[in-house]
């Protein structure tokens, strides 16, 4: 019975830690979109150059 609730809770613990990775990543990449678009908006703004969102 005591080896269940460990592998019972290794398992959890396994799971919520990959999860929470990929979750990372995910937000990791939306930022670096983010601040990308950011910068094109401000060079477009600023006649430095960019690219136009048509």
């Amino acid at each position: 019975m005591k080896k269940y609730f460990l592998l019972l809770f290794f398992s959890f613990a396994l799971s919520t830690s990959l999860i929470s990775c990929r979750e990372t990543q995910n937000a990791a990449e939306a930022t670096g979109d983010a601040v990308e678009e950011g910068v094109n908006e401000a060079q477009e703004n600023t006649g430095l150059g960019g690219q136009d969102d048509l």
